[in-house]
């Protein structure tokens, strides 16, 4: 008897214990979310850019399981707990990032300023020079098949150092051995993924020592193929035509220097294009048309 007294009154305590015990982590005060997080960017974030959030949020184990909400500030979200997101226009956007938890939710705003930047460059400083050949990655279509009455043109674009640039240039002539031939020759870029708020700029000069014969030359573009049937399709579009472009300057026929351009290509954003130069000076043709600082950048 006196057992079964003992055991009652110890199994009693234990459920006692046991009570208090739970009762206890009911009670316990559920502890406040702290949100934060910080932003990176591999390219100084410039446009296009793509910026990772690493979350340095505090949560504590009171507060159970968060989920995390985030707002780009462009119109993109995520709900992964340290996200990546490319921005492809210039601006200020501000983040914000909310955790949401068993405690009170916890909101967190970071600014992200995104800068202007070059999708494509090219100043042909890099060649030799002097008849360098053009990258693999470019296009050159000798569409009037012949060659230059200097003999220096035995490609229809080729690099070289120009003392009326004072740099290295890209250049094509429509002195014609066959005089009877327009030009027609075609240089067409590398493929570029145009975003908003793009531009083509760049700088061009027909290098004549008299001043007399300039060149004419048109800027395309092909949204579908580097070649000529892409920039003439419907798809396409002649985006520039230029008639007897600024002269060389010379000591003898100082003329004008080069001419700067700018193109908005905006029309195209979210397409790959392909930029084609076409020199088509008509017969008897002009000398030399010469073309540097090809950019396309984003404002």
């Amino acid at each position: 008897m006196k057992k079964n007294v003992l055991f009652s009154v110890l199994m009693g305590l234990a459920l006692v214990v046991t009570f208090s015990s739970c009762e206890k982590d009911e009670d316990k005060p559920i502890e406040s979310v702290l949100a934060k997080f910080s932003a990176t960017s591999t390219n100084d974030f410039t446009v296009p850019s793509e910026v990772t959030f690493t979350d340095e949020s505090v949560v504590p184990e009171s507060a159970g399981t968060p989920t995390y909400a985030w707002d780009f500030g462009d119109g993109g979200t995520s709900t992964e707990k340290s996200p990546k997101h490319t921005y492809n226009a210039t601006g200020s956007f501000t983040v914000k990032l909310t955790i949401t938890s068993k405690a009170k939710p916890s909101i967190f705003e970071l600014d992200v300023v995104i800068k202007a930047g070059e999708l494509f460059s090219e100043d042909f400083e890099t060649f030799n020079g002097d008849g360098d050949n053009l990258p693999s990655t470019w296009v050159v279509i000798n569409n009037d098949a012949s060659m230059g009455n200097d003999d220096f043109f035995d490609k229809a674009w080729k690099i070289y150092s120009s003392t009326r640039f004072g740099s290295k240039v890209v250049g094509a002539t429509s002195w014609n051995k066959d005089e009877d031939i327009s030009a027609d020759d075609w240089l067409i870029l590398p493929g570029i993924d145009i975003i908003d708020k793009t531009f083509l700029r760049f700088q061009a000069m027909s290098l004549t020592s008299s001043g007399k014969y300039k060149d004419d030359y048109e800027v395309y573009i092909s949204t579908t193929t580097q070649d000529i049937a892409g920039c003439k399709a419907s798809t396409g579009k002649l985006v520039k035509y230029v008639e007897q472009e600024l002269t060389s300057t010379l000591a003898t026929t100082p003329g004008t220097g080069p001419a700067t351009h700018e193109i908005d290509l905006s029309e195209f954003n979210g397409k790959k294009v392909f930029i084609a130069f076409r020199l088509m000076t008509p017969s008897p043709g002009g000398d030399e048309l010469g073309i540097d600082n090809i950019s396309v950048y984003v404002k």
